[in-house]
């Protein structure tokens, strides 16, 4: 279940960065494109779960490193 993991992965990703929700940018542009890889009933029941354990379990730390081009990074902190 490869697909489930690269999805799983993207949607922590966008969650780090703000745009997982339906509807943003981020989710039509990266996760959504998941629904034609592993279909509809996988993938709302893979999103669904991924986004609670997220919100539930973990918080977001905003701007934690600056590359030397000047690019902010963020980070996934576990609370639970």
């Amino acid at each position: 279940m490869g697909e489930v993991k690269y999805l799983e992965s993207m949607i922590e990703s966008c969650f780090t960065y703000g745009g997982y929700k339906v509807g943003s940018y981020q989710f039509d542009r990266y996760i959504k494109e998941y629904i034609n890889t592993l279909g509809e009933d996988l993938f709302w029941s893979t999103y669904n779960a991924k986004v609670l354990d997220l919100e539930t379990n973990y918080r977001v730390e905003e701007h934690v490193h600056t590359d030397s081009e000047g690019v902010t990074y963020n980070s996934l902190i576990k609370i639970n």
